[in-house]
């Protein structure tokens, strides 16, 4: 078998696999595929990388955990590693594959577009802009029982990325 140097162990093995295996206890489930620590609520560990957003410092691996948070010297963070995996070699666990996009599913439009108007302008748009907005799909009045005004966003390949509805029950009925 050939020598691996202690520093490439130590650098390969992520922050979910190292709690897992060596400090199980340390370990809290948050949600979904996102652990935390015990110690820091506020560090979150999730899709292979980890943050510690009270402190605005991150990284991936074991090893930049035990070196920033932790702060133990960066060579006993290696020895520590190091000892552990020959003690008991670590289990992996494969990083949660994305599923694939998602449609944006949109609101079929009405007809008419004067609900969204009267909302709009009395909240003080320009008129223009309204129908610049409604000329270019940017916005439009969703058919149905509400009426929402519908903004759609758009990528620079003018794809639709986002909707945001909005209502005013005051205006509509």
């Amino acid at each position: 078998m050939p020598y691996i140097p202690p520093e490439v162990v130590a650098k390969e093995m992520d922050l979910l696999t190292y709690l897992k295996n060596y400090e199980p206890s340390e370990l809290v489930h948050f949600g979904g595929s996102t652990y935390c620590t015990g110690t820091h609520d506020s560090l979150k560990i999730s899709n292979g990388k980890w943050c510690w957003f009270s402190r605005g410092i991150g990284g991936k691996t074991a090893l930049d955990y035990l070196s920033k948070v932790r702060e133990i010297p960066f060579n006993e963070a290696v020895e520590m590693i190091v000892g552990q995996v020959a003690v008991l070699p670590p289990v992996y666990t494969p990083t949660p594959k994305r599923d694939a996009p998602k449609m944006l599913l949109l609101l079929p439009a009405s007809r008419s577009t004067y609900l969204v108007e009267k909302c709009l302008s009395g909240r003080g748009i320009d008129h223009e802009l309204i129908r610049f907005c409604l000329d270019t799909g940017r916005l439009y009045e969703s058919s149905g029982r509400y009426h929402n005004v519908v903004f759609v966003g758009h990528d620079r390949y003018l794809e639709t990325k986002i909707k945001v509805l909005t209502a005013d029950r005051k205006v509509l009925y």
